[in-house]
């Protein structure tokens, strides 16, 4: 469960990171689309080990603020993306 709930939330970081770097919106908000579902994929896995009883609720409630903090960045983000139109890219130069 360890390594399952590592992944996903190294895959929140890299995919943020990733998305940053696109040019285009439309890339940028996939990119975010998919830290987004890697996060929910984060908070089943913790919801998991509160339900186990491996983790103490009351010892997880800061870990659920920072996803629910991370969660609104996130679709703040995507909606900038989608908001955003077409990326407007310089015409091709005639010359080669």
């Amino acid at each position: 469960m360890r390594s399952q709930i590592t992944r996903s939330a190294v895959s929140v970081a890299a995919n943020i990171a990733e998305g940053w770097s696109r040019e285009s919106p439309r890339d940028k908000a996939q990119f975010f689309a998919i830290a987004q579902g890697s996060l929910a994929e984060t908070e089943t896995l913790l919801t998991l080990c509160e339900d186990f009883e491996w983790f103490p609720r009351e010892e997880t409630k800061s870990l659920r603020e920072l996803l629910d903090e991370v969660s609104r960045m996130l679709t703040t983000l995507r909606r900038r993306g989608r908001n955003a139109g077409p990326s407007r890219r310089a015409p091709h130069s005639a010359a080669r």
